[in-house]
């Protein structure tokens, strides 16, 4: 599959590989020898959006994440140099998933502009909007990552979407969670805690 001779994979050799790698045990057989690595540098070369949906549905499995460390910055980078929002759904897709505690998500959120793509995309009307909050959930794992990115105005804009999203309780759960997690630190809580429309929409909700 990696070595495929055309620029896509052949449509019926990676559709099969995409539903196998649903599965524990055969998304661990392909994930061996480097392969993670070796499936990423074919998605920058030829930006296949199958075989970036094939990294996505191997990200799904804990014990398979840390393998994900040394493509973060690749990862990040497809989503901002790629135009095909398939590929962009699934890096968004590949970095909420992989939050790691020995992993400085800070060198890659100055090194790309990865806040600006975020921001653009936590709206409602996205079609990419739950992997964004995911991702932007996987950042704030950093607690300089959080600062930042309360301090770039990311809080805001989650908090004008949790209004938005009242009606979508999957979008509205993770978003919840997202702030919650800004709340973890110090910094970023101070930004939380600015939010009268935040307080405003928990009254509505609860009562």
């Amino acid at each position: 599959m990696i070595e495929f001779p055309d620029n896509y994979v052949g449509k019926e050799l990676i559709g099969l590989m995409i539903n196998v790698a649903t599965l524990q045990k055969a998304a661990r057989k392909i994930s061996a020898n480097n392969s993670i690595q070796r499936i990423m540098d074919r998605v920058v070369r030829t930006h296949d959006p199958l075989l970036a949906k094939l990294l996505k549905n191997l990200s799904n499995f804990d014990k398979l994440r840390s393998l994900f460390k040394p493509i973060i910055p690749s990862i990040t980078s497809m989503c901002l140099k790629s135009d095909d929002i398939h590929i962009q759904a699934a890096m968004l897709g590949i970095l909420g998933n992989i939050s790691l505690k020995d992993f400085s998500y800070f060198s890659v959120l100055k090194q790309y502009t990865i806040i600006q793509f975020l921001s653009r995309h936590l709206n409602i009307h996205d079609e990419m909007v739950l992997d964004s909050v995911l991702a932007t959930n996987t950042l704030c794992s950093d607690e300089n990552c959080a600062d930042y990115m309360a301090k770039y105005g990311l809080i805001d804009v989650l908090c004008a979407l949790c209004m938005e999203a009242k009606y979508d309780e999957e979008l509205l759960t993770q978003i919840l969670f997202t702030i919650y997690n800004f709340c973890m630190y110090e910094s970023s809580r101070e930004f939380v805690m600015r939010q009268s429309s935040l307080f405003d929409f928990s009254s509505l909700w609860f009562c």
